[in-house]
Order: structure tokens, then sequence, then C-alpha cells
């Protein structure tokens, strides 16, 4: 059996999790298409009604915006905790000291 160090573990499960992500991007996919096909519009005309503030009333577009904003911080913020699996090996191997070595301050 093979050991893994942790970085290589690591970058097995960010693999694991990226394929399980494209498995979910395709499902949503499908079932947007399959929406679309069933409300007999295409993806362009939802966009530009959605967008067209004059569909709504002054409350639900302030709604519709504020959520709009917590649904981009939370892209944000999942997209800045992936980790960078070359970075953190070269970070290691920036910090690798000898064994002989004594660090003093």
């Amino acid at each position: 059996m093979l050991k893994f160090t942790k970085t290589e573990q690591q970058t097995q499960t960010n693999k694991l999790k990226l394929k399980q992500l494209l498995l979910e991007i395709e499902r949503l996919q499908e079932e947007s298409r399959q929406l679309f096909a069933d409300l007999d519009i295409c993806p362009e005309e939802f966009s530009r009604d959605v967008e067209n503030k004059d569909n709504y009333s002054d409350e639900e577009w302030d709604t519709l915006q504020q959520e709009k904003v917590k649904l981009d911080q939370k892209l944000d913020l999942s997209l800045s905790n992936v980790r960078n699996t070359a970075q953190t090996k070269s970070a290691f191997a920036e910090l690798y000291m000898s064994r002989n070595w004594i660090p003093m301050r």
C-alpha cells in the first residue's frame, strides 16, 4: 500500500471534490434545460426578463439585489477556500530546514 504525504492526500481529496462538483454542475444544467423546455422559454429571454427592473416592484427588486450580493459573496468565499496544492508544496519546500539546524531568534 502506498503511503501518501498530507499534501498528496489533499490533492486526491481535491480531485474527488472536483469530480463531484462537475457531476453536480451537469445535473443542474440538465435540470435547467428541462425547466426552460417546460416553460417554453430560452435562457436569454429568462435572463433579460429577470434583469429588467420594470418587471418588479421596488421592494421585490431590492430583495433580489440583496440576494444576488449574498450569492456572489458565497461564491467568492467558496472559491477562496479552494487550496492550491502547488503553492502549498512550494511553501513547505521554502521552509525546509536541515535536521542539524537549530532555529534561534
